[in-house]
């Protein structure tokens, strides 16, 4: 069989190149956060321990970090938590606090894409994007929520 090779080679491929990529990406993403993190925000207590997510789950908050170029803005980090029938599925997710912030406030960003829970909570309001976080993404979340740019989801 001529063909047994390619395959065993095209299995190899996917059984190691794939994690290695989300690997590479995975830690590249965290450096770059690591960076911004040392350059622009303090570490603070975490305003929330935990939000309900309103599609399923639930975000456990693991750290707080206040801006320090006076945007006023808490970046919030944690783990998005899926309870499935044999334990659960986690992932990294970052998001906004806005001390006394409105239920106003984060409905505007509600629809916006990426936007997994918008909402007002006890000292303020927030916003929680889905995806990896990275100092980016993150940059870009201040971004638009400074300016106040909605992008509806499609």
């Amino acid at each position: 069989m001529p063909h047994r090779p390619f395959v065993i080679v095209l299995a190899l491929i996917f059984a190691i190149g794939v994690p290695m990529v989300y690997k590479i990406l995975k830690d590249r993403a965290a450096e770059s956060l690591r960076a911004l993190l040392a350059g622009r925000f303090d570490l603070r207590p975490c305003p929330v321990a935990e939000i309900a997510i309103p599609s399923g789950g639930h975000v456990l908050v693991h750290s707080a970090y206040i801006d320090t170029l006076g945007s006023g803005l808490v970046l919030i980090l944690g783990n998005r938590v899926w309870t499935l029938a044999k334990g659960g599925a986690y992932q990294r997710v970052a998001g906004l606090f806005k001390p006394g912030g409105d239920a106003a406030w984060a409905e505007r960003f509600r629809k916006q894409q990426d936007v997994i829970a918008a909402a007002a909570v006890k000292g303020g309001a927030l916003v929680i994007w889905k995806g990896l976080p990275s100092g980016e993404s993150i940059l870009a979340h201040i971004e638009a929520v400074s300016t106040g740019e909605t992008k509806e989801a499609q």
